[in-house]
């Protein structure tokens, strides 16, 4: 049987884990003192008083505000995660909704966030202009009280006063509706204003056919790698006025950005593909954007990582075996070839191996010559280890002796070797000269 205190700790632990803690002995609750069975009770984590569940929960939804005082008005706070944890999810968010209102309403310095169903806040100082929101990154206009991207302040005030004036019916959605607008042809009014795009394509006349013209238009930007801005524009990374071809217009998009901003979002971009920065915008920009705006060691590192990347999340796939590459492709249907894309070798997919100007037969064939080889050395190996065969010293050949004296001749390169010493026949410092002497020796004997 357990004891009390190791009773007393199991509790303790549990409460940790769901945020409350449960009283430990019997008492009562503070606040109409009925009485409390071991772990029947709550406790407040900040003073220690017990309540029974029903009181705390009362004075919790009767409250204006998350930030809620014990019962007992000692000074002592409920923590955020013991309201959490004691009402239900609809009754907290209630209280989340009356904190953030008088929070609002009590601070002359608070701003909330203007994008649509957005809690963002911040408390600004003298001279603040712009809040970039947290949660949706909405770039607002704090003396404005809007988000206008791609508007000046006094572009969006005029066109809000046009607004107003002629009665349309939701202001506020139509102004909001403008400035999305405003933010996806901003970049493109700068492409036409550079005079890159030919005056015949600038716009399509009532009788020209929409389909051609975008067909144009899209082949007159393939052949760019890069849109420079053609005027001044604020970026909405860094919030920097931009000088005249600082700036860089995405062709998939044209959205704008400080190029500094641009590089930066690329190289610390952690997908295979690299998305625009705006919010709301699901863009990738092209090789070619990204390889003009790189240095060559820069663009290495990123295009290394991406492919790193995108061969992490590729369920069927197959990595070139050329060493430190990392080229891959995705396995699809009966492919027996693959062709890295980087460092250009052909793979065999059905060898797993690169054996550019051979047939799959013939490397295989020569596979087994190899294995045969090493088995033939191996042998070899075996017969110098225990005795029966000896190296040239001249050539490496493999020299066997079957009967007969110790001096042998090698059958490669015809030198002169000693069985017994398994070295020249005449020693390895011998000379010319000895060589002779000992060679008219042996023929007197």
């Amino acid at each position: 049987m357990r004891s009390g205190r190791a009773r007393q700790w199991d509790m303790t632990a549990s409460a940790i884990e769901t945020k409350i803690l449960l009283t430990f002995e019997e008492t009562k609750c503070s606040f109409c003192t009925f009485p409390l069975k071991v772990g029947k009770g709550i406790v407040v984590q900040d003073c220690l008083h017990p309540f029974c569940k029903p009181c705390l929960v009362t004075w919790i939804e009767n409250a204006q505000t998350v930030s809620i005082k014990c019962p007992v008005d000692c000074g002592a706070m409920l923590l955020e995660s013991e309201v959490k944890a004691l009402v239900k999810p609809q009754v907290f968010e209630k209280l989340e909704k009356l904190s953030y209102d008088k929070i609002v309403s009590d601070a002359p310095n608070a701003f909330k966030c203007q994008t649509v169903n957005c809690n963002g806040l911040c408390f600004f100082g003298d001279g603040s202009k712009v809040f970039l929101c947290p949660q949706c990154n909405g770039s607002n206009c704090i003396p404005c009280k809007a988000i206008h991207n791609g508007f000046s302040c006094e572009d969006y005030q005029t066109e809000k006063k046009k607004c107003y004036d002629s009665n349309i019916p939701n202001p506020e959605e139509y102004l909001r509706n403008l400035v999305e607008k405003q933010k996806q042809t901003n970049g493109f009014e700068q492409l036409v204003a550079s005079g890159w795009i030919p005056a015949v394509l600038q716009r399509p006349d009532g009788g020209q056919d929409k389909t051609k013209f975008y067909d144009n238009l899209i082949d007159s930007m393939a052949q760019q790698r890069i849109f420079v801005t053609s005027k001044e524009f604020d970026c909405t990374i860094c919030y920097c006025d931009v000088p005249v071809g600082g700036g860089v217009i995405l062709q998939d998009c044209f959205h704008l950005f400080c190029k500094d901003c641009l590089i930066s979002h690329i190289e610390h971009n952690d997908d295979p593909q690299v998305r625009c920065p705006h919010p709301s915008c699901t863009s990738i920009l092209s090789p070619r954007e990204i390889s003009a705006l790189l240095p060559a060691n820069v663009l290495e590192k990123v295009n290394k990582r991406s492919w790193s990347l995108a061969e992490a999340v590729i369920g069927s796939k197959f990595h070139c075996l050329t060493i430190d590459c990392s080229g891959f492709c995705e396995l699809e249907g009966n492919v027996n070839a693959f062709q890295c894309p980087l460092c250009l070798k052909t793979n065999c997919i059905g060898c797993n191996a690169i054996h550019e100007n051979l047939s799959c037969a013939d490397f295989k064939n020569r596979i087994v010559q190899n294995v045969n080889d090493q088995l033939s050395n191996k042998a070899v190996d075996n017969l110098i280890a225990k005795g029966m065969a000896m190296r040239c010293t001249r050539c490496s050949a493999a020299v066997q002796k079957d009967v007969g004296c110790d001096w042998i001749v090698c059958p490669m390169c015809k030198t002169e070797l000693c069985w017994a010493t398994k070295g020249p026949r005449w020693g390895p410092k011998v000379s010319k000269l000895s060589l002779k002497i000992n060679y008219r020796q042996f023929r007197s004997n």
